[in-house]
């Protein structure tokens, strides 16, 4: 578990928007990132990964980054067993009133695909599906305000 944890520091200590960060014939972090996924159980790595996002990110910018890398790196691709708790916490520390720009295309990517390949939603049946409007989102938001004190 421990390599989990020091890849992950690793795979999310870094700034997606550097000009030094994967130059595109290297492409370091993202080959570690595809090893250390077929090295190790996604659960185990998500586990670090939301761990590492709840403990390390604490804007709205690193919050961003995180889900730039997390795409990055392909998590949007598999399930995950409470995406609305995870999807939650993004929104509750991203205002998307302000952070449209940076973040709102990429966070709509990545609900849409966490939830479709979590079964939660079904984007051919609910083609007008917007993740700010899920009551399930919503709810996760509000729950993140009530654990932080807000």
């Amino acid at each position: 578990m421990n390599d989990i944890k020091s890849e992950t520091e690793y795979l999310f200590g870094c700034d997606y928007f550097s000009d030094d960060f994967d130059d595109d014939e290297l492409c370091e972090h993202l080959n570690r990132a595809k090893t250390l996924l077929k090295t190790h159980k996604w659960s185990e790595i998500f586990d670090e990964w939301n761990h590492y996002l709840l403990h390390n990110c604490r804007t709205p910018e690193e919050v961003i980054n995180f889900v730039n890398l997390f795409f990055y790196y392909g998590g949007q691709d598999e399930a995950v067993k409470e995406p609305y708790k995870f999807l939650g916490y993004l929104y509750y520390m991203v205002d998307m009133d302000k952070y449209w720009d940076d973040a709102g295309d990429l966070f709509d990517s990545l609900s849409i695909s966490m939830l479709e390949n979590s079964g939660n939603i079904n984007i051919v049946k609910n083609p007008y599906y917007t993740a700010l409007e899920d009551p399930k989102i919503k709810s996760a938001v509000n729950e993140w305000k009530v654990k932080k004190g807000e």
